[in-house]
């Protein structure tokens, strides 16, 4: 359920602004698709991963079918390879998930 001012995540009643060097750092581009890691999109909006996969797990018929997907296990090893650190927050899915 979106809160008053339409944000997904409860606790988060502020407006978003962020640097666009913050967001660009942590673009990548997987499958030919310009993607960010679950951790890195839920660090920008400042709330939890487990909360934002639930948001969206919750509403995915507000999301494009192709928002989200799982890397799979040699494409997570590549970006962890080439000094991309995905970080195993709990309750995340491990960087499995790119939106």
């Amino acid at each position: 359920m979106l809160s008053s001012d339409g944000n997904h995540f409860p606790g988060v009643n502020r407006p978003m602004t962020i640097p666009m060097e913050r967001v660009e750092t942590r673009i990548l581009t997987i499958r030919g698709h310009r993607v960010m890691v679950d951790t890195d999109l839920a660090e920008v909006y400042g709330v939890p991963t487990r909360a934002q996969n639930q948001a969206i797990k919750r509403n995915a018929e507000r999301f494009p079918e192709d928002f989200a997907f799982r890397l799979t296990a040699e494409e997570k090893m590549e970006l962890v390879t080439k000094g991309r650190a995905i970080n195993g927050e709990p309750g995340s899915s491990g960087g499995y998930r790119v939106c």
